[in-house]
């Protein structure tokens, strides 16, 4: 040491300063509409008019020129057989009644008279003629309609796949100031840095 010299002793320091750069992760998202395809089938119908049925019936017809089936000409002969047979019944009972009277001047000759003049009585294979049609008869077919309709509509359902993207985040350190540490030594003649 110098004699008569006061030293003085000085230190100063700074600290290291850090810097942070931090970047936030980021999550971008996209959901796509799904497609849907809605498809109402049209309804439909059946419409059925089938034929008509026509009826020619000429049983009445051909009755009155005799051409009859075998049914109807026995049918025929056994109504006209009951008529015949009511008949020669009443005339039997007016012969009774006639009979009867022979007291008041009616005798058997007239009775026979009557007879002879009444002739046979024949059964009429043909009938009476007919000046009737012969009879034609159309039924329609009923027409009929047949929906067939379609209750429920298709749906398609076609979902789009969920997008996506991740950014991942980050820390960026730097030094923004370096750290350091001074002495200075100062005197009257002596100064001094390290």
């Amino acid at each position: 040491m110098i004699p008569g010299t006061t030293l003085r002793l000085n230190i100063s320091q700074q600290f290291a300063r850090h810097g942070f750069d931090i970047r936030k992760a980021s999550v971008e998202m996209r959901a796509p509409l799904p497609e849907v395809s809605l498809r109402q089938p049209a309804a439909s119908h059946t419409i059925d008019q089938g034929p008509g049925q026509l009826i020619i019936d000429g049983e009445e017809a051909r009755a009155a020129l005799g051409i009859k089936t075998n049914i109807r000409l026995v049918t025929d002969m056994a109504q006209q057989g009951k008529q015949i047979a009511l008949q020669v019944i009443g005339e039997i009972a007016a012969e009774g009644d006639q009979l009867a009277m022979i007291e008041k001047k009616m005798s058997i000759g007239q009775i026979a008279h009557q007879k002879w003049n009444a002739g046979p009585m024949p059964i009429d294979d043909t009938g009476p003629f007919s000046y009737d049609p012969v009879r034609i008869d159309y039924i329609p077919h009923e027409t009929t309609i047949e929906w067939n309709v379609h209750p429920n509509a298709e749906v398609e359902f076609t979902p789009q796949p969920f997008e996506y993207q991740y950014t991942p985040g980050g820390v960026d350190m730097y030094l923004s100031q370096k750290n350091w540490l001074n002495f200075e030594v100062k005197g009257q003649h002596l100064n001094i840095t390290f």
